[in-house]
């Protein structure tokens, strides 16, 4: 995906440390393609890629579709190859593509959103208008259910897709090393790993540091004990629900 635009939306201070308690719900996620060459439709849903070849003799036609969806963070791809040939020249294949996500936020959040041309945002009720074709956009969303649609036709070959991109960010602002880059863009750019997908470079990552202040205190065990019980960010032992294991390693880095 091209990173041909960038939009930032900072806003107070004080809106920043709340996000970094929040948590992002998925409600919904799908993604379709289908190709001139196909009576069938490739359709995926949360976490359940597809894919599908077809071959129409008539038209000489080949083609294939595939799409996928990823939650960690959310992420919605599609790519279609096709080669249609007759005998009077080239005859160009229809791909159509499409995708739908809604979430729900439960504090203001901090995102990252990348999105490209193929595989447009259509419709949507958090990113800023207008909205370009392609691009980046960072910025803090406040509490509330969001959505994202496409509906896209391409016409020619050797399609290919991103689709868009969605993860949290717990801190714009934070180097945790000190090189001049923002953490996150690190990230996004395969500079640093982020294997637990928390949005803090794990060479950076201090064991129960939650809010990614580069120690464990009060502010994370706020967020621990907000999401008692439930999934989330304060999971360190990845058992699905935080409860007193992960309040063990928290007071165990404490300070």
């Amino acid at each position: 995906m091209r990173k041909a635009f960038l939009s930032v939306s900072f806003l107070p201070a004080a809106l920043v440390a709340t996000a970094q308690a929040a948590s992002l719900t998925v409600g919904t996620a799908t993604t379709y393609t289908s190709t001139t060459g196909c009576e069938l439709q490739c359709d995926a849903l949360v976490s359940d890629p597809c894919s599908l070849v077809c071959d129409n003799q008539d038209r000489n036609l080949v083609e294939f579709a595939t799409s996928a969806v990823d939650l960690t963070p959310i992420s919605i791809t599609a790519s279609a190859t096709a080669d249609g040939v007759t005998l009077g020249g080239r005859t160009l294949a229809h791909v159509m593509a499409g995708f739908n996500v809604e979430f729900t936020l439960d504090a203001p959040t901090w995102i990252y959103v990348e999105w490209n041309i193929f595989y447009p945002v259509a419709e949507n009720n958090f990113l800023t208008p207008p909205l370009p074709p392609e691009g980046i956009w960072i910025g803090q969303v406040a509490a509330g259910s969001y959505f994202a649609k496409a509906d896209h036709m391409v016409v020619g070959e050797g399609s290919q897709a991103s689709g868009i991109f969605i993860r949290e960010v717990p801190n714009p602002f934070a180097d945790c090393d000190n090189d001049g880059t923002f953490d996150y863009l690190e990230i996004v750019n395969g500079t640093q790993q982020d294997a637990n997908f928390n949005g803090i470079p794990d060479e950076c990552e201090v064991p129960g540091d939650i809010d990614g202040d580069g120690h464990v205190g009060a502010a994370d065990l706020a967020i621990l004990l907000g999401q008692w019980g439930g999934a989330g960010s304060a999971d360190f032992d990845g058992d699905g629900a935080v409860g007193a294991p992960d309040l063990a390693l928290l007071l165990g880095f404490w300070g």
